[in-house]
C-alpha cells in the first residue's frame, strides 16, 4: 500500500467493483481506458479479479473516502506493447472524469516512484490511439521520469 496526503494505492478489491461500475459504464471513460464500457456490476467484477489482480496495478482511492477512482500499474522490459529500454517501465493509469485536473494522476505516480525498491531508468506513456490530438509526430513517445 502507498499513501499520499489525498490518496491510498492499494490492491483492487471485490468491493470496488460498485464504484468501477459507476464510472465505467460510462461511454466516455471505458474507451480511454482500453475497454468497452461496462454493462454490469458483475463485468467490473470480473475485471478487477481477472485484469487488476496483479502485483502491479492498483486501485488510486481517495484516503477521504476510500472511493476508488482511478487504477495505476507498469510493465517493465519484455512485458510492455512498446519498444522501452532494459531498465525502463511503461506506465498506465487513469483518473475517472470527476476527478480530472486535480494532481492525482501526478501525486500518485510521485508516491510510486518514491516507494519503488529498484531502479527504473524512466517511465514512458503514450496517449491512446483513439486520442490523436495528445499525439505528437516528433515525439512518439515520452519519457515521464527519469532518474
Amino acid at each position: 500500500m502507498i499513501e499520499t496526503d489525498r490518496l491510498i494505492l492499494r490492491p483492487w478489491e471485490d468491493s470496488d467493483a460498485e464504484a468501477l461500475f459507476r464510472y465505467a459504464s460510462d461511454p466516455d471513460v471505458g474507451p480511454r481506458a482500453g475497454c468497452p464500457p461496462h454493462k454490469a456490476i458483475e463485468e467490473s467484477r470480473r475485471v478487477i479479479r481477472n485484469i487488476f489482480t496483479n502485483d502491479r496495478t492498483w486501485a488510486v482511492t481517495l484516503r477521504e473516502t476510500g472511493e476508488a477512482v482511478g487504477c495505476m500499474g507498469y510493465f517493465i522490459h519484455g512485458e510492455s506493447n512498446i519498444p522501452i529500454g532494459e531498465e525502463d517501465a511503461e506506465i498506465g493509469y487513469w483518473i475517472v472524469i470527476p476527478y480530472w485536473n486535480r494532481g492525482i494522476a501526478t501525486e500518485a505516480l510521485r508516491a510510486w516512484k518514491c516507494r519503488r525498491s529498484g531502479r527504473i531508468g524512466s517511465l514512458t506513456c503514450l496517449p491512446k490511439p483513439e486520442e490523436p490530438e495528445k499525439r505528437k509526430p516528433e515525439r512518439p513517445n515520452k519519457s515521464i521520469y527519469s532518474n
